[in-house]
């Protein structure tokens, strides 16, 4: 398995500590749409990764349940 490589700003919180250091609207509204994007990407990724071991998981019983199989 993939080892997780951990983001610089990964919390909310020290998301919140940079956009206290940064008090312009529209940058702080990128960092939120950043976030946002990553938490989505996060999701979709985890969800493929499901989808992917269960189509492994119905081709190995798939293989198993042929009556080839001794």
């Amino acid at each position: 398995m993939q080892e997780k490589i951990p983001l610089k700003y990964d919390t909310l919180i020290s998301i919140e500590q940079v956009m206290a250091k940064n008090p312009d609207p529209l940058i702080i509204d990128y960092i939120k749409e950043l976030h946002a994007l990553i938490l989505y990407q996060r999701t979709l990724i985890k969800d493929q990764r499901a989808e992917i071991v269960a189509t492994k998981h119905k081709s190995a019983w798939t293989h198993y349940s042929t009556k080839d199989y001794p």
